[in-house]
């Protein structure tokens, strides 16, 4: 727990810090105006959108477990999900995944099925915006001549995440190839160390060798939210005003800006967006102070989509704490 609270801090930190120095030469004044043009109506499409877009990573959650045998309602995983993402952006990364796995085991108890869905859930959703950032990296550097300076860096990180996410999938589902690995390296003291753990983790996970196609699935299912939160940000930057925008751009950069997103060092991307933002659509002609303000209104778009699973959670520890309270009446009286 302390840890957590030590984590929840740091990112706090990087955020308020990338924020102060971000808006250090920057007029309020102006942000706040272009904020204040905002079409309300497009806001709140793109608001609905991105809850859509979360929904969505429930049913690629729930193609995973049906491949498991395990067939909660959807209901619940939107649920679960948005507890997920309520923990994720307000408390801690880990957190996140804890939460929506640990609330669906209360339901239908079957720890390991739920845990081994949580982590390939997860992997599946890097590897979904690992492959769609290094692709629009690629096509942003080698197609379009933009500045290399950045992207080819996302670029490479981008293939570095992707391979290392594939050799990941490949050691857990291959046994052959986990034996050639541990014949051909098993003297590096790191690989020893790291193999029993591998092993683990391949005889949990080893039900979605036989069903490829679920993890095919379910990759495909990421891709899609990816497509859904390139409609938010097009939205967002019309909704300021900035009608030049094109939605190749946004097909571009917003997975670049989703893969630094993965990275767990800020709250919910607070200033991690209001950096890439202004620098990546810069590259095409949007103004710093535009780029600043469709950051902002995503920023509250993430926040405000949040708090549906905060309240989920609340009710639940209200429905447990009643049921106990029952519960212990029942002994009593019995």
């Amino acid at each position: 727990m302390n840890r957590d609270r030590a984590m929840t801090v740091l990112k706090v930190g990087v955020s308020l810090g990338l924020i102060v120095w971000l808006f250090r030469d920057v007029d309020l004044n102006e942000v706040w105006a272009a904020l204040r043009r905002t079409d309300l109506l497009l806001f709140v499409v793109a608001m609905v959108l991105y809850m859509g877009a979360i929904a969505s990573n429930a049913v690629k959650w729930g193609v995973l477990l049906r491949a498991q045998g395990v067939k909660p309602p959807l209901s619940a995983l939107v649920r679960h999900t948005f507890v997920g993402v309520f923990f994720t952006n307000f408390l801690t990364f880990l957190g996140g995944d804890m939460m929506r796995g640990y609330g669906l085991v209360r339901e239908i108890e079957r720890i390991a099925d739920v845990a081994v869905s949580v982590l390939v859930d997860r992997m599946i959703g890097l590897l979904a915006f690992a492959t769609a950032g290094t692709f629009s990296a690629v096509v942003a550097v080698r197609f379009f001549g933009m500045d290399e300076s950045a992207l080819l860096v996302v670029e490479q990180i981008g293939i570095a995440a992707t391979l290392a996410l594939l050799v990941g999938f490949a050691l857990l589902l291959s046994g052959r190839l986990r034996r050639w690995m541990q014949r051909g390296m098993g003297r590096l003291p790191l690989l020893k160390a790291v193999m029993p753990i591998v092993e683990q983790l391949s005889n949990a996970v080893g039900y979605y060798r036989s069903r490829p196609l679920a993890l095919v699935a379910a990759y495909g299912v990421g891709l899609s939210t990816i497509l859904i939160s390139n409609l938010v940000n097009w939205l967002l930057f019309i909704a300021i005003g900035d009608t030049a925008i094109q939605l190749l751009h946004i097909f571009i950069f917003n997975p670049i800006v989703g893969l630094t997103q993965a990275l767990p060092i800020s709250v919910g991307g607070l200033g991690v967006n209001q950096a890439m933002f202004p620098y990546l659509y810069g590259l095409v002609g949007v103004s710093k102070l535009n780029a600043l303000a469709a950051s902002l209104l995503l920023q509250m778009i993430i926040y405000l989509t949040s708090l549906p699973g905060g309240l989920f959670w609340l009710l639940r520890r209200a429905t447990t704490k009643q049921s106990t309270q029952n519960a212990e009446r029942r002994t009593q009286n019995g």
